[in-house]
């Protein structure tokens, strides 16, 4: 995935960074519209500069080539298709 430019959003970023690394799940919740994915992008650029062999898959849902991922199943395909 090529590098996305975003404008920096340390209020949400600085509440999620503490946790990147553990293995508690984290969720993020809000209107549409509001920033969750560029928080996510930074959080996907924080993990990479963490660890430069990080396996990310990121799946934007509103773009049509991810339309047949419905369910884990079709999700686990994906994943085996993309990573061999």
């Amino acid at each position: 995935m090529a590098k996305q430019k975003y404008i920096p959003s340390p209020l949400y970023f600085n509440k999620i960074e503490p946790f990147i690394g553990s293995d508690l799940i984290k969720v993020l919740t809000g209107q549409r519209r509001v920033g969750k994915s560029y928080v996510l992008l930074q959080v996907m650029d924080e993990i990479r500069q963490r660890d430069k062999e990080a396996n990310i898959l990121y799946i934007n849902k509103e773009d049509y080539l991810y339309e047949s991922i419905k369910t884990h199943s079709d999700l686990m395909a994906y994943l085996d298709s993309v990573s061999s």
